[in-house]
């Protein structure tokens, strides 16, 4: 849908591979089916009818990206980069989230459909890690063996360690707000939703922060996740042949 125009019309903005995170397929019926709701529905009225509603929705949800608490600009920070545009999506009905980001025009628009505070820092952060990943996916694939499932949603080496970086990040983010007991839960609550490797990012991530003069973003840091993954890996082939 973030690579079409507002209804009725719906048309395409840009193509779908703009869509660099998780480019979707074509669904021409989907958008068929959509127009044809939108006019024989007649939305709009019912829209406007609830907009002071969605309007205090809207307001409620804003303040997770502004004052102390302002998540955009803490990501951007610890990053290290800024990107052009964000948009929250605030939804009242979906239990998790959803990060994507959309890139035309040499900008970068990040999108993130969220219910509460967690679930956008987590997908912003998507907007952030997976681009740095991907450029690292060769050297990351001779760790593959690490990799665990936690879920038909997260399958495959590359989703399982973006998914393991953002959750150590979120937790961090939370040890820096709101003191490390904080943080330290969140963590917990991450690895007994079976993210194994979280906690060793986790601590990792302490000395990115402790020097940001030598890794300035991400990206330079990476190398250190690799040496971290180099190490796991290690441990879990000492671990199946004892002794050699």
């Amino acid at each position: 849908m973030l690579c079409h125009d507002q209804p009725p019309g719906l048309d395409r903005n840009y193509p779908l591979s703009a869509a660099f995170l998780d480019p979707p397929g074509p669904n021409d019926q989907l958008i068929a089916a959509l127009r044809a709701f939108y006019l024989d529905s007649s939305f709009v009225t019912f829209y406007e009818d609830h907009r002071p509603e969605y309007q205090e929705t809207v307001d409620t949800a804003a303040a997770y990206l502004g004052g102390e608490r302002d998540i955009v600009g803490l990501l951007e920070a610890y990053f290290g980069v800024q990107k052009d545009r964000y948009v929250g999506i605030f939804s009242l009905h979906l239990p998790g989230g959803k990060g994507v980001a959309i890139r035309h025009d040499a900008e970068v628009d990040c999108y993130a459909l969220f219910l509460g505070e967690y679930m956008i820092l987590h997908e912003f952060a998507h907007s952030f890690v997976n681009p740095v990943t991907t450029d690292f996916a060769r050297e990351l694939s001779a760790y593959s063996q690490l990799y665990v499932s936690t879920g038909s949603s997260y399958a495959g080496w590359m989703t399982c360690v973006n998914e393991h970086l953002i959750r150590a990040l979120t937790s961090r983010v939370y040890a820096i707000l709101d003191g490390e007991e904080e943080g330290l839960r969140h963590l917990l609550g991450e690895e007994r939703a079976g993210f194994v490797y979280v906690r060793s990012i986790y601590d990792l991530f302490e000395e990115y922060e402790a020097q940001r003069d030598v890794y300035p973003d991400l990206r330079s840091f990476y190398p250190r996740i690799l040496d971290l993954f180099a190490e796991l890996l290690s441990q879990q082939d000492q671990a199946v042949r004892p002794g050699v």
